[in-house]
């Protein structure tokens, strides 16, 4: 079954928002593997609320950005200036050939209805010499997050163990993808985010606002998943009442042959 990424990523933007500031370790790591953006353009291609891009247009990175859900661009176009936006699945994008320096696609490829063809797209994009950056995440095991992914699954009924957002995330799964679309895997990296709320409603608010959880919503009622969550992210609240976990991430930087 294909799914309407659209619709469920169509969401409240500000609280979208709560989810990408919270992975700020991992894209300083980027940024900082890139290294000087010179006269580089770089994309982000599911890029949200644009968090990413605020960070790598203050680098000095010429910047684009496309996501598939208009309410996320519109949020984005809001607070990222001179950053040129398209509204559109990684599927479809229309950028000419070999038109960045730098493609990233922050946890984003894995919701692709067919990864290898959105790759194969995202290299067509790619300037001869220059980079692609897939962040995804790891083993979902390794992540305070998992319990949280186990309540959806049980009320979508999808395994517990590789279905979204950890489709692509069994070891060397997404270098086999690259390898295919010839490019060249330089590096994978592993960063743990740490993920803070101030309190058990911010939680539920921020977590409820992804698209896996507005699938489980479809299927149920947004109290039976809101009652779930708050089961299952309880044992992470402290004596202050923040809600405090820690997830695993890798980014893998690959290269397009000149």
């Amino acid at each position: 079954m294909q799914l309407d990424q659209s619709a469920l990523w169509n969401t409240e933007s500000a609280l979208w928002r709560l989810q990408e500031e919270a992975q700020r370790p991992i894209y300083e790591a980027i940024l900082e593997s890139l290294g000087s953006p010179g006269q580089r353009s770089l994309i982000d291609i599911g890029c949200g609320t644009g968090y990413f891009l605020q960070l790598a247009s203050e680098r000095g990175f010429s910047c684009s950005g496309a996501d598939i859900a208009q309410n996320q661009i519109d949020y984005a176009r809001s607070v990222c200036k001179n950053v040129a936006f398209e509204v559109g699945s990684m599927e479809s994008l229309h950028y000419p050939d070999e038109s960045f320096h730098v493609a990233v696609c922050n946890n984003s490829l894995q919701f692709s209805a067919d990864p290898l063809i959105s790759l194969q797209r995202i290299w067509r994009m790619i300037k001869p010499g220059g980079h692609l950056v897939v962040t995804l995440w790891t083993d979902p095991r390794d992540s305070d997050a998992f319990g949280y992914f186990k309540v959806l699954y049980r009320i979508t009924g999808q395994p517990e163990l590789w279905s979204l957002p950890f489709n692509l995330s069994r070891p060397g799964q997404l270098e086999e993808l690259m390898v295919a679309c010839n490019f060249t895997v330089v590096s994978r990296e592993t960063v743990r985010c740490p993920r803070v709320y101030h309190d058990m409603d911010t939680a539920l608010s921020g977590l409820m606002s992804s698209g896996p959880a507005r699938m489980a919503i479809n299927q149920s009622s947004t109290e039976q998943v809101r009652e779930g969550i708050a089961q299952a992210i309880l044992p992470f609240r402290n004596d202050a009442g923040e809600i405090c976990m820690v997830n695993s991430f890798s980014y893998c930087i690959a290269r397009k042959h000149n």
